[in-house]
């Protein structure tokens, strides 16, 4: 919850094209926002998934994440760019 407002929070601010003095504060929201949904799937983790699971777990997250999530917003920003 905490990552999503601060997601939020930090994009609906970068729309209004802010100065870099406020770009460079509002970056430091992309910290907070990201180490929270990190901190927050790894804690899932160790609740959701057995111990000798962990690894396999995580890097399935990580492919996730990195490959499936990142991919495709790439794919979808290059239509989204042109309009």
């Amino acid at each position: 919850m905490l990552a999503g407002l601060a997601a939020t929070l930090r994009w609906g601010l970068m729309a209004v094209d802010p100065p870099l003095w406020a770009t460079a504060l509002l970056q430091t929201l992309h910290a907070m926002s990201f180490g929270a949904a990190h901190l927050a799937s790894i804690h899932f983790m160790t609740h959701a998934v057995p111990e000798d699971r962990a690894a396999t777990a995580q890097g399935l997250y990580a492919a996730v994440v990195a490959g499936l999530v990142l991919g495709g917003a790439t794919v979808a920003s290059g239509p989204l760019y042109r309009t």
